[in-house]
């Protein structure tokens, strides 16, 4: 039991670092994200986009991505309703689709704060 006990404590220090971790690196990410896009901006004005940077040992290129929306029900029913008439007949075929997904369980350990 005295085991048990000690990797619940640990449990829970670890649990608090990975939060404060979690915190500060969204935090990080958000001004990384903020620095990017005023580079983006500078780039897309001065015409920049075929041009790269070298700082250091590291070479930097613009390049261009594209995002795929993701795959969602609302956005397969929005398809499938305009391939099939019969409002039904999409809903039963999305409601079947929604049936068929694995679902899988397990137990978990979460932290209530009293």
């Amino acid at each position: 039991m005295n085991d048990f006990q000690n990797d619940l404590k640990n449990w829970y220090i670890l649990d608090n670092k990975f939060r404060d971790l979690s915190l500060q690196l969204n935090i990080i990410k958000n001004e990384k994200n903020e620095i990017k896009n005023k580079i983006t901006e500078f780039i897309q004005s001065n015409n920049l986009e075929k041009k790269s940077i070298k700082i250091d040992n590291t070479q930097f290129r613009f390049v261009s991505q594209k995002q795929i929306q993701p795959l969602t029900f609302k956005f397969l029913k929005e398809c499938l309703d305009d391939c099939i008439q019969n409002s039904e007949q999409v809903d039963q075929l999305i409601d079947y689709i929604k049936s068929k997904r694995e679902i899988k369980e397990f137990l978990d350990l979460k932290k209530l704060n009293l």
